[in-house]
Order: C-alpha cells, then structure tokens, then sequence
C-alpha cells in the first residue's frame, strides 16, 4: 500500500511539474511563384502564291497575324531560313535580291528583316488572360534583275519562325 500511496505522490509531483500550456513550437516558411501562361497563334493570312510586283515594293497588308495571351509582358521574334530573309525559289536555284520585311510593332512605318537570328516584331507589358489579335504588315521589295520563275508549280518561298517570350522586368 505504501508502494502505491509512493508511485501517487511521485505522479502528481510529475503532473504539477510540467509546464502548463504549449509545449512546443515549430515554424513554417511556405514559398510560392506564380506558374507561366500563354496562348500564342501565328494566323498566316497570305495569299499562295503571293503576286509581286515585277520591281518595286509589294505589300500584303496583315499578312501575319498573331493572337497573344500572357500573365506576364512577352515579346514577339521572328527569324527566317535561310538565314538571309531571302526568298528561294522551290524548284529552280533563284533567290530574291533583298529580305522579305515584316512591320514591327504595328507602327505601319517600321519594317524589320528576319536576318541575323531572332528579330523582336512585337513587345506588349500588359497582361491579358483573353488573346489578342495583333496584325502585322509584310513587304517584298523586287527589282527587275530578281528572276521571274516559269517552271510550272516553282514559287518563292521562306520558312518564318515566330517565337513568343515571356519578358522578366
């Protein structure tokens, strides 16, 4: 008996011991970063084959066409093969004389070659969830010494790249 009464005094002097209330504390550092979105459409609005003048400049207006969703400013390039930004002929070995130009920024005055690698045509830092049209203006500037193609089904042509970046500020 004297046991229990002994093993009763040592656990309540146990309970009345230990502290009253929290016991412990931890912290939590939670991080987080706001995921990328973007839509981006190249809508091609040029007619095939496309009648250039046989010199001067020959002009299709909204010619390439982008819709754009971003979260975030975002910029437009575009770069060409070849590299040049000359159109080439598909069946014979003939190349345009200068570099297919596309309107930058929609300024209607400003036109851009695909030459050296990627050339920004479009730059916007306003965010928008819901796409955008933007149009843009391509020119070709010919001269009587670009050679006119004969052969049945030969055409000038280039392949174009657009490429949509989101831009970090």
């Amino acid at each position: 008996m004297k046991r229990i009464l002994l093993l009763g005094i040592i656990l309540a002097i146990c309970i009345l011991a230990m502290p009253q209330g929290v016991l412990a504390a931890n912290n939590a550092i939670v991080n987080a970063n706001i995921l990328s979105f973007t839509s981006f459409d190249v809508i091609n609005l040029m007619p095939s084959p496309w009648d250039l003048v046989a010199s001067g400049t020959t002009t299709q207006t909204n010619g390439i066409n982008f819709s754009v969703a971003s979260n975030s400013p975002w910029s437009v390039t575009v770069a060409s093969d070849p590299t040049n930004g000359r159109m080439n002929s598909t069946l014979s070995n003939h190349q345009l004389g200068s570099a297919l130009q596309q309107e930058q920024q929609q300024s209607g005055t400003t036109f851009v070659t695909a030459t050296g690698g990627h050339q920004i045509l479009h730059y916007d830092a306003t965010p928008s969830n819901t796409p955008i049209i933007y149009a843009s203006d391509i020119q070709q500037v010919t001269t009587y010494a670009d050679e006119r193609l004969i052969a049945n089904g030969d055409v000038y042509r280039i392949n174009l790249t657009y490429t949509l970046t989101q831009v970090v500020l």
